[in-house]
């Protein structure tokens, strides 16, 4: 009858109004209802329905998985999203299960992420994500990025920042001490990798819209129109963009002997799937945002987080001296010190490399993704839970990287201590870069608990080059200099801003005193560094 008088249009306005508000109330009880298997992670539901969760992360950032867990400390869970879900791991056992099951990939991710972040051509795009390019695409980093490679890359990328370190005057006032370190660190990765005759080396402004485009690269991953939303960064990539095809490939520079092995490889790739120097130019600026960020971000705190600790510094301090090697004394009088590449490895250095992992924990928040491609099992040894097909997972690292239940009731101090070895063997799992550490006291970390790199067949190719690039500056600045307040003090840390989701590391707090003053070391003043094989 009332389905008659609707079609009729006789029907009154209260029975259309129950009817419209029945269909409404069917629609929000199927998108708030979250129907799962008996095994898949239990549910986690938010006090806002349907898009409660997604509120949170769009506020909280990586935070708000953290708040989740204090709330609700469950090993895994499923977040309820709008018409979908997604898994959060949260157990140390689970992320290591995670990160040895072949079907969770990084892969689709990057892949569809891809297009949005640089400006490619769809072609090229849909290229990347096939199979039979992305895969032997990505090898080429795992091959590279090792032996004798990454000791070349390693050496020339901390001579280019000994040779800026070099440069310092006696005496130097720094306004931004973020900006100061950020640009030393910008400018010598990417000569490490793109050669001596980058853009960046003719136009310094690449540097601060290199930092521009970075900054607001959210708005090119999640909105509609950055070019409207970030007209800035826009116009920033663009520069960017336009700097590297005029460079590195109308003028064939990506060919110059003193481009890396790992851009000619990856350049020599695109070129035989016959990608223009526009694409391959896009695909250099997302190498770059790889290779450059995390390494400057974490360098920066690693830095701050050594000299606003006078004790700890005296310690590094002395550790430091037994790595370097008497060098000649050059015809202007000053004396050469070298910095052998062997000596920086945790045997010969373990403040030095526990105190860069203590940064790492502390600063390293941000979320890892993968995509279940067929459904998984992960078992935490306890309990087994299923991921399905096609559901997205987050690993958060701020969840094991705070857990007191994992590194003792001091989780929130800065200690290195925490990350010393006591068997060789340990030592040797160290120097192999296998994430293993101790809690400061009897209890070992398990694996999964600290995660810088990431894991399993998706584990950060370039984390030894931007260790040693990172473990090689520190000792310089540490032996070399003392960077201090301007009235003389010690350094003070700045406070931290929660990264947004598309980022991994916070930056100092807008407003931030970060003015500083660097002067070479008494006894130091003559020093020419210098590195070594």
């Amino acid at each position: 009858m009332a389905r008659a008088e609707f079609l009729s249009g006789d029907i009154d306005g209260f029975t259309f109004s129950i009817i419209v508000g029945g269909v409404c109330l069917i629609v929000f009880w199927r998108f708030s209802t979250l129907r799962l298997d008996s095994q898949e992670p239990p549910s986690l539901k938010s006090k806002v329905p349907v898009i409660g969760h997604m509120l949170g992360l769009i506020t909280g950032s990586h935070g708000y998985y953290l708040s989740l867990y204090n709330k609700k400390p469950m090993p895994a869970c499923t977040l309820p999203m709008a018409s979908g879900k997604m898994y959060v791991l949260n157990s140390p056992e689970l992320v290591t299960a995670a990160f040895k099951a072949r079907t969770l990939s990084f892969g689709p991710h990057v892949r569809s992420m891809t297009k949005y972040i640089i400006p490619i051509s769809q072609s090229a795009s849909d290229e990347y994500c096939t199979p039979e390019f992305y895969q032997p695409w990505s090898q080429i980093f795992y091959s590279v990025m090792t032996g004798p490679e990454l000791v070349k890359m390693n050496a020339t990328v901390l001579t280019d920042l000994f040779s800026q370190i070099n440069n310092f005057p006696q005496n130097m006032e720094v306004e931004d001490t973020w900006i100061w370190h950020r640009n030393m660190f910008t400018n010598s990765t990417i000569s490490a990798l793109l050669g001596k005759e980058n853009p960046w080396r003719k136009d310094h402004s690449l540097i601060a819209k290199f930092w521009e485009y970075e900054r607001s690269v959210h708005h090119f991953v999640a909105g509609p129109v950055p070019r409207l939303t970030a007209p800035s960064a826009y116009k920033a990539r663009a520069d960017l963009h336009q700097a590297l095809i005029e460079c590195n490939f109308d003028t064939e520079g990506d060919k110059s002997p003193s481009t890396s092995l790992l851009i000619q490889k990856t350049m020599t790739f695109c070129d035989a799937a016959a990608w223009s120097n526009s694409d391959k130019a896009a695909m250099l600026i997302a190498l770059l945002i790889a290779a450059v960020v995390n390494t400057t971000a974490s360098a920066y705190w690693y830095l701050m987080h050594l000299m606003s600790s006078p004790p700890l510094l005296a310690k590094l301090r002395t550790e430091a001296q037994s790595l370097i090697i008497p060098g000649p004394v050059l015809p202007d009088k000053k004396r050469t010190i070298h910095i052998p590449l062997s000596s920086l490895i945790p045997s010969r250095a373990p403040l030095l490399i526990a105190a860069f992992r203590e940064t790492q924990r502390v600063v390293g928040v941000g979320s890892m993704v993968r995509w279940v491609e067929a459904d998984t099992m992960l078992s935490d040894g306890t309990r087994s839970y299923l991921l399905k097909k096609d559901i997205p997972v987050m690993i958060p690292s701020l969840v094991p990287h705070s857990s007191a239940a994992l590194w003792g009731s001091d989780v929130d101090e800065f200690r290195p201590e925490r990350f010393f070895t006591k068997t060789e063997q340990q030592q040797q799992q160290q120097q192999q870069h296998q994430e293993l550490s101790d809690a400061g006291g009897d209890v070992p970390v398990p694996r999964g608990a600290f995660i810088p790199f990431g894991g399993g067949k998706h584990l950060c190719p370039g984390r030894n080059f931007a260790s040693v690039e990172n473990w090689g500056t520190m000792a310089t600045l540490l032996l070399g200099f003392d960077i201090v307040a301007p009235e003389g003090e010690a350094l003070q840390l700045p406070e931290r801003t929660m990264p947004l989701p598309t980022a991994i590391i916070g930056r100092p707090v807008k407003g931030s005193d970060l003015r500083a003053c660097v002067r070479r070391r008494k006894g130091w003043e003559d020093v020419v560094w210098k590195v070594v094989d």
